[in-house]
């Protein structure tokens, strides 16, 4: 991330602000301090999230934590994803970028293709990448450092969209 100065987004949601998510949070937080990072949980992850500095406000609310959202990450198991998906359509601004950590993908990705609008751009992701600890309180910036992050774009996605998730992983 360092020297990119062509975002064109600072605002970005994760859902779900446990291990992977949290480090998500706290490793953009590092690399690009001026992103506002607001985490959807329960309300006792998200104090601990704020106070790890791993999100900049927190909501157990979607619609507060997903409006004017540049990007949304969905950080959390699968099944909880694929019920994500419809849920948050209705609140995604146009162009807004959605991925997720996701273990699997065929399903998750046939899902989102479905179920988000046509002004969604909708990139799966799995960062391979983890810890035998869970929860906020075990997220790190570094988990992520020098380990495979696999992305599935579709024919769906445009190039701004694939740059962009490029270089947000970066």
């Amino acid at each position: 991330m360092e020297g990119e100065s062509d975002f064109s987004f600072k605002k970005i949601t994760i859902i779900g602000v446990g291990l992977i998510g949290g480090s998500l949070g706290l490793a953009l937080k590092e690399k690009k301090p001026d992103f506002k990072i607001i985490g959807i949980d329960k309300q006792e992850i998200i104090e601990k999230a704020i106070i790890r500095g791993a999100i900049d406000e927190g909501t157990i609310n979607l619609k507060e934590g997903i409006k004017e959202a540049d990007v949304v990450i969905l950080a959390a198991p699968v099944k909880v994803i694929l019920d994500l998906l419809p849920q948050i359509n209705p609140f995604l601004k146009k162009g807004c970028l959605v991925t997720d950590t996701g273990s699997t993908k065929t399903q998750i990705v046939k899902k989102a293709n479905k179920v988000l609008s046509k002004d969604i751009q909708f990139i799966g992701g799995h960062p391979m990448a983890g810890s035998e600890k869970y929860g906020i309180n075990s997220a790190d910036p570094h988990l992520f450092l020098d380990k495979t992050y696999i992305l599935t774009p579709t024919h769906k996605n445009n190039l701004i969209a694939l740059e962009k998730m490029f270089l947000l992983i970066k």
